[in-house]
């Protein structure tokens, strides 16, 4: 076979290789990729609760060769990438660990599916970008409540979360360890951990603080919340046949009570639902 054939049939199989390829290759568009990312979001919201994180799963890992066109050099970028970016991967990890969660009245959280979740997130947010690894962080840290893991929960808030404050974990983990001495019936270090995490929520970082429950539309200040860790640590001193700690631990929460209804007094739902605590705290 002559040289010059040789050239030629080379130059055909290339160009027929590079054509199949062609055929092969997806070509992203504005368009395409907007109505890509539409349906995986579709395919997502059509998952059942055990199929969460092996649709994530498969999302994150299964890659195609693709190729998008741009009026500048290079004026092609081809390479494998996943159906959608990683950081809307992300999101919809994010997204997962909120409907794993339930909501207080009908929809029970789903404990071994926020588990299946928690170790895939723990080294796919790694790949994301800063706020969306930190978005997940955060969700880890409620899920980690969730499933009763308080030490993975600890170890969380030690390292820092950026949107958080220093002062904001060290109250969190004091609230953590509350939980933990409870189930041990260490009643003086839960007794000792309230008073850390109450100190917290009446500094002045705190000030403006107001927690409403998503699911019953209650509003809590934060004299509520502290009145209601009073009313625990006179219960924890109580245990400890402290009755001198366990009035006086009822008496401050009986002031903060009466602050707590003044800030509730627009708001008769809240309002009632104080009311109701107060009356069965005999307050």
């Amino acid at each position: 076979m002559s040289k010059k054939l040789i050239i030629t049939f080379a130059c055909i199989l290339v160009a027929v290789l590079g054509y199949v390829g062609f055929c092969l290759t997806i070509c992203d568009t504005s368009d395409s990729l907007r109505a890509e990312k539409r349906q995986v979001f579709k395919d997502f919201k059509s998952c059942k609760n055990s199929e969460i994180t092996p649709f994530l799963e498969k999302l994150s890992s299964e890659k195609f060769y693709r190729a998008s066109f741009s009026t500048s050099f290079p004026w092609v970028k081809s390479g494998f990438r996943t159906r959608v970016k990683t950081d809307y991967i992300g999101q919809l990890t994010s997204d997962a660990f909120i409907r794993l969660s339930g909501n207080n009245a009908d929809i029970p959280v789903d404990q071994e599916n926020i588990k299946k979740l928690l170790a895939f997130s723990e080294t796919f947010m790694k790949n994301c970008s800063k706020i969306v690894e930190d978005q997940i962080r955060e969700r880890r840290l409620d899920a980690f409540f969730l499933i009763n893991d308080f030490e993975s929960a600890i170890k969380i808030l030690e390292g820092g979360l950026p949107r958080r404050s220093p002062a904001w974990c060290k109250g969190t983990i004091a609230k953590i360890r509350f939980h933990i001495a409870e189930a041990k019936q260490d009643w003086a270090d839960a007794e000792n951990q309230l008073i850390i995490f109450n100190d917290f929520m009446m500094s002045d970082e705190q000030k403006d603080f107001e927690d409403c429950d998503p699911t019953t539309g209650i509003v809590y200040s934060r004299e509520w919340v502290v009145a209601k860790n009073l009313l625990r640590c006179a219960n924890c001193a109580e245990k400890q046949g402290k009755g001198a700690k366990v009035k006086e631990y009822k008496s401050k929460a009986k002031e903060l009570f009466i602050i707590a209804e003044t800030k509730a007094k627009d708001d008769q739902k809240s309002l009632a639902e104080l009311q109701k605590e107060i009356k069965a705290a005999n307050l």
